[in-house]
């Protein structure tokens, strides 16, 4: 009895010091110099800012809601913004965190920066993302390529390793930045066609069940007029 209890309280302890499995939130798309034309409002509250239209933008590839309370993103220099407690990452979805402004991106969870600021370094920068417990979720460092008016993405966007400008996406049609959504949609796969009648012009061909009930029926017809007319 004593060594059923001295093996109960070893598995207890093993399972409160067994490392339990962390939510995954990747770092997909990142726009450090926002384009100074008309096109530069990333965040769509009709006013161009270098800074208020910079942007971090999140994807959650997991099936589960990712609470992301606590949860932090820092440049090479300091933290630049802070989740607030209570705020949920949709399964699969897209989250983004522009330097400031008022969002207006319908349909997209906008935020802006708790800090008041991004400031995302043009020349090169690392964007990290912790978690409330100061654990790494993801990181990436990019270059002066940021530096070209439009934002690095991840290719394919949500699951590719390398970043590259926006406008050489498939589908991007050269725009600069897709702020809160993904440029090329999931595959659609074609629904079979209803079945229909033939074209005109294409002969129908009956088949091997059809053409032996056929023979058969024309049979009893033959012998039905054989018998008629020996009686």
């Amino acid at each position: 009895m004593k060594k059923a209890w001295i093996s109960v309280l070893f598995l207890v302890v093993w399972l409160a010091a067994a490392p339990s499995a962390r939510a995954f939130i990747m770092i997909n798309e990142i726009l450090a110099e926002p384009p100074k034309n008309a096109t530069g409002d990333a965040n769509a509250d009709g006013v161009l800012s270098s800074g208020d239209d910079e942007f971090i933008e999140l994807f959650n590839p997991d099936g589960l809601s990712v609470d992301l309370s606590g949860w932090y993103l820092t440049d090479k220099i300091k933290t630049r913004h802070i989740f607030d407690t209570g705020v949920l990452f949709d399964p699969n979805g897209i989250m983004v965190v522009f330097g400031g402004g008022t969002p207006n991106i319908g349909g997209i969870n906008g935020y802006t920066a708790s800090t008041g600021s991004l400031s995302l370094n043009n020349s090169g920068d690392v964007i990290s993302l912790f978690d409330q417990n100061g654990a790494l979720i993801n990181s990436v460092t990019y270059g002066k390529e940021a530096d070209k008016e439009e934002s690095l993405t991840r290719s394919p966007e949500g699951e590719g390793e390398s970043f590259v400008l926006h406008s050489t996406l498939p589908q991007a049609q050269g725009r600069a930045y897709s702020a809160g959504y993904f440029t090329v949609p999931p595959a659609v796969i074609p629904e079979e066609p209803a079945p229909g009648p033939p074209p005109d012009d294409q002969a129908v061909v009956p088949e091997a069940g059809s053409i032996l009930y056929l023979t058969l029926g024309i049979g009893m017809l033959w012998a039905r007029e054989l018998l008629r007319f020996s009686v």
